[in-house]
């Protein structure tokens, strides 16, 4: 091949690669461009429904402490049962289980309904 038409495909590519990477250059500018316009319209809607607010109404939350405490445990809506009562101390229960197999907690309610918590080894069936 005669080196002149060489030297002008080599300056084609080169010209090809200068213009891709102009044009990729050109559209980044463009997506950002289009991405602020979006977000400033997303703001725009944003402000308009905060302006648009209507009051339905208050929420209170009322924590009273309890004065003579006790917990207690609850199936459905059946009548709780006492588990334990403060006296002195901390006004806290903590329930702690162990990491053996004959570890665990078991709550009746004279029904013949029972909860328990119990320690296994992950992945059991029992």
């Amino acid at each position: 091949m005669n080196d002149k038409i060489k030297q002008l495909l080599e300056n084609a590519e080169q010209s090809d690669a200068i213009a891709k990477n102009k044009w990729r250059i050109e559209n980044r500018e463009q997506l950002r461009e289009q991405r602020k316009k979006e977000l400033k319209e997303l703001m725009e809607k944003d402000k308009t429904m905060s302006n648009n607010k209507q009051n339905l109404g208050t929420v209170t939350i009322v924590n009273h402490k309890i004065d003579n405490l006790e917990w207690a445990f609850q199936f459905n809506n059946d009548v709780p049962v006492m588990i334990a009562e403060y006296i002195n101390g901390k006004r806290e229960m903590n329930l702690t289980i162990g990491d053996t197999s004959t570890s665990n907690i078991v709550f009746s309610d004279g029904n013949g309904n029972t909860f328990k918590i119990f320690a296994r080894e992950k992945g059991g069936n029992k």
